[in-house]
């Protein structure tokens, strides 16, 4: 790489004003030759530990099923758990799925899965970069106890109409990017599966027939009304249907859930250099399951809507802003009707409704090898009817870069999160459902520390970062009943739910390759997640749900020439906890459990591998088109999803459960111009 310094340029490098600009250029500057090697890392650490992708890049990773999923390269990472085939919840730093903030250009979505794990709800060709803080770090983040994903939608205004699309057995898609004019463009994205078609026979848990589709969608709008001004529009709307039939028992069970958001962005850069950034936004989700099990039906209905206005500025070392959220939260009401229902019950909808109100401000400066960061933000809090809660959550990090790329930094924060997600099942079904936190069950929040510390190695090709971290967690929830609880008249929500604390701690390793043909990454998790709930059976520390100790991660991705390229995944993770029974008794035809300690056991460790292989043929800048070839699961390993008690000739016994497919073959043809 050859650069030649213009005196303009050095002018703005050094500080001084144009005006110095001739007695700069008086001097003599020679010609300089810098040497480099070009960096092909998919992922990129930014300011505060923060990681980045570049979607652009993510189509030199492995194809899996056809798919280059940003967020599933996101699960490899140490520290964020790899989910399984029905867990397809986002687990950051021991945390709940629902201590997340999941967001598009910083807009929530609630409860982001999509069944089995195998897709992100994201459309990767529609977005410009994905941004990852796994823990809040500073004032201006909102109020959650998890990681912070966000995907960032494209604001260039492109020279020519783009086209990316993908057809293959499992699923299509395809994004659209195009100028609207001189000043505007536009960007659509479109993906649907159909997974029944050629996968429906296999798919099948332990008897149960499984039907299950799914669709996204994508819309981004953007104007340029001057260098220095924009607005822009994102849209996102998409659904799931799934239903599980099981002949013995004359179970029909269907579940429909989905997210809809609609979000208007002003951005402006005044002459004296600050930035202000105003969102107005409304973000929806529902689910809704109907249970028959012969002449008995139940409905468990729930949805969580969201109307909210962001104002940030931003002027040097400075930034203050303030949230705004009106909440809208139905919790899941069951609705019965049955010979075994006790008596009638209130089937109505019961809407609670809650006002969060956040006001910030978050400042930065460098001096010569030292970075502080420190901020402030003041919550009120109110569910309707009730007195306010207001909090001061601080954060603060110092930061020291012993060298380019090398640096040591230490964060701390207080943060509170005022709306919790719950429910029956922790396997990937839609049974989960969000309520707002009150007098009787308090606002959740924990105190963070962390220390990591990164570094390149051998003449930069490589980047080393670890990094351990502690979280205190206070007012913890869990759901503490069953389906059968609600054949009860006198069943209450809020009497099912236990509160009490806990604590994740851990340590995170990775080694990424940064440069050359062979892209890659290698990362250890050591996760510790325990919870203690003020309740009798579980008054005593025990393992959280989703907690993995050890989590062994691998992807790799190799150019072999201008047209081959191979690529893979490879898990292994120590298996989730489960409360086994320590006895059964068989008498007058039933059977009667005794449980051991709540996830006194754990099922048996995780592992899969992954395998992509695509053909090029024809690669012109942008311009390429192919086919991938994948394998997901590829030595079929039968990874156990939960434990049961199962009857068979009068004989009972509690086997393990697990999906009936175990391996997964594609074949995707895929074009970008």
């Amino acid at each position: 790489m050859h650069v030649a310094f213009a005196s303009s340029v050095f002018a703005q490098q050094t500080g001084r004003s144009e005006s110095d600009t001739a007695f700069i250029s008086s001097r003599a500057i020679e010609e300089v030759s810098v040497n480099a090697r070009r960096t092909t890392s998919l992922v990129r650490l930014g300011q505060g530990g923060e990681l980045r992708m570049d979607m652009e890049m993510t189509q030199q990773m492995p194809r899996i099923l056809g798919n280059a999923d940003p967020v599933r390269f996101m699960q490899t990472l140490p520290g964020v758990q790899t989910n399984n085939e029905f867990d397809a919840g986002l687990h950051i730093q021991g945390s709940e799925n629902g201590h997340n903030h999941v967001s598009i250009n910083g807009v929530p979505l609630y409860n982001v899965n999509h069944m089995l794990g195998l897709f992100s709800v994201f459309i990767p060709t529609h977005f410009s970069g994905l941004s990852l803080i796994k823990s809040p770090n500073n004032a201006t983040l909102s109020n959650c106890l998890g990681g912070f994903l966000d995907m960032v939608s494209p604001l260039e205004i492109p020279d020519s109409l783009h086209l990316s699309a993908s057809v293959g057995p499992m699923s299509s898609q395809g994004s659209l990017q195009t100028a609207v004019g001189k000043k505007s463009a536009l960007t659509l994205s479109l993906r649907s599966t159909y997974l029944n078609l050629l996968y429906g026979p296999l798919l099948k848990v332990d008897g149960q027939q499984l039907k299950y589709r799914f669709y996204d969608a994508d819309a981004t709008w953007m104007l340029m009304t001057s260098d220095t001004e924009r607005f822009w529009i994102d849209l996102y709307l998409g659904q799931d249907h799934g239903a599980a039939m099981e002949n013995k028992y004359l179970s029909q069970d269907q579940m429909d859930w989905g997210n809809a958001m609609g979000a208007l962005h002003w951005q402006r850069e005044n002459r004296s250099g600050a930035v202000e950034h105003r969102t107005l936004f409304a973000s929806y989700y529902y689910n809704h399951v109907d249970v028959a099990i012969e002449n008995e039906f139940a409905q468990l209905p729930s949805s969580m809507f969201t109307v909210g206005y962001r104002d940030n500025i931003r002027y040097g070392d400075l930034q203050a802003g303030l949230e705004a959220n009106y909440h809208s939260i139905n919790p899941q009401r069951p609705s019965l009707s049955g010979s075994l229902v006790i008596s009638a019950m209130d089937d109505s909808s019961r809407l609670m409704t809650a006002v969060e109100l956040s006001e910030y401000i978050d400042w930065q400066h460098q001096w010569d090898t030292w970075t502080l960061r420190a901020g402030l933000r003041l919550n009120q809090y109110a569910l309707l009817g009730e007195r306010p809660f207001v909090h001061l959550d601080p954060s603060l990090s110092v930061a020291k870069t012993i060298n380019v790329e090398q640096q040591l930094e230490l964060v701390y924060s207080h943060r509170h999160q005022y709306l919790f997600q719950s429910g029956f099942s922790a396997v990937g079904f839609p049974t989960e459902f969000w309520y707002p936190s009150s007098r009787a069950l308090p606002p959740q929040s924990a105190h963070m520390v962390s220390l990591s510390y990164s570094l390149p190695l051998i003449h930069h090709d490589y980047w080393l970062n670890a990094e351990v971290y502690y979280k205190h967690l206070s007012h913890q929830v869990e759901y503490d009943d069953n389906i059968f609880s609600l054949l009860s008249s006198d069943y209450r929500l809020e009497d099912a739910f236990l509160s009490g604390h806990g604590y994740n701690c851990g340590l995170n390793v990775m080694l990424n390759k940064r440069t050359g043909h062979l892209k890659a990454w290698l990362s250890y998790a050591y996760t510790l997640a325990r919870r203690r709930f003020d309740d009798e059976s579980r008054d005593y520390w025990f393992p959280a749900s989703h907690e993995r100790p050890h989590e062994l991660n691998l992807v790799m991705s190799y150019d072999i020439n201008p047209h081959w390229q191979v690529g893979g995944t490879m898990v292994y993770a120590s298996g989730t906890p489960f409360t086994a029974p320590e006895c059964f008794y068989y008498t007058n035809g039933n059977v009667i459990t005794y449980f051991s300690h709540y996830n006194a056991n754990r099922l048996g460790a995780y592992s899969r591998t992954d395998l992509s292989l695509s053909y090029l043929f024809s690669r012109h800048g942008k311009r390429q088109s192919g086919l991938n070839f994948s394998v997901y699961n590829v030595f079929s390993r039968k990874n156990r999803i939960y434990y049961r008690l199962k009857f068979k000739d009068g004989a009972f016994a509690y086997v393990p459960v697990h999906l009936l497919v175990e391996t997964i073959p594609s074949i995707n043809y895929f074009i970008n111009f």
